[in-house]
Formats: structure tokens, sequence, C-alpha cells
């Protein structure tokens, strides 16, 4: 499933998602796949740079060591925060948007390997409802 990834409106690149089921209660979906960016990337890149580099720190699963990558003065927990202030959303081809509950983009220390979208898709899908 090829989706393009918004902010605030402006894409910023595309990914192919793997999709996967998750067991339990909840009727979600959780997906990742490699994030293709474009040229609108450059509006949020520093923050998701920065916000990968603490999520690497803090010890994402199977990190491996990059001393380099974590010289930065920003090192504390508000990169976390900034991205997460981030208004990301997925369209599908025809511009829908594809309801999530969180749409996350991690970049890989090591340069050569794409930036990994992490996103849950929304069990439930509400109607919008424009004030008169």
């Amino acid at each position: 499933m090829r989706l393009t990834i918004t902010h605030d409106g402006l894409p910023i690149g595309t990914v192919d998602l793997a999709m996967q089921r998750l067991p339990g209660a909840f009727p979600c979906s959780v997906a990742m796949g490699d994030f293709t960016p474009g040229s609108g990337y450059a509006v949020v890149r520093e923050v998701i740079r920065r916000a990968s580099a603490e999520t690497w720190r803090f010890g994402f699963p199977g990190a491996p060591v990059f001393p380099d990558f974590f010289v930065s003065p920003w090192r504390d927990r508000t990169a976390l925060a900034h991205a997460n202030a981030l208004s990301l959303q997925m369209c599908d081809e025809a511009g829908a948007v594809v309801p999530t509950d969180y749409v996350n983009i991690v970049e890989d220390p090591d340069p050569e390997v794409s930036p990994t979208v992490f996103v849950r898709l929304s069990a439930v899908t509400v109607e919008a409802v424009v004030p008169a």
C-alpha cells in the first residue's frame, strides 16, 4: 500500500507499508515501511533527526552504537516532544486521509539506510463535523 505522508497538508514523502494485525482485544493494525523523502521533508527533517537520535539513545530496540550520531547540543527529551507535536498524516492515492493513531518517522544513524515509518491505523473511523 503506497501512501503519501503530509505535515500540515504539505507532502513530505511516501511510504510502502507492510501491514500486521495486532493480537488481542483491539481491532487495529500496525505497519512499517521505508520512507522515501520528498522535497517537503526539509521542513520537518531536523525535528525528526533530533527525535530519532533521542529514540536511539534511549534504547530503540536493537540500537547499534554510532557515537558521532549523538553529537548534538539538543540532547534531552524535548526532541521527542517536538516530533510528537508534528501534524503528520497519511493519504491514499486518491488523496483521502487514512485514519491513524500515530505516524512516526525514525531516521537511522547510518545515512545510507532509509528512514522508517511506523504507523498504527485507527480502529475507529470518525466522520468530521465542520461547524457552520
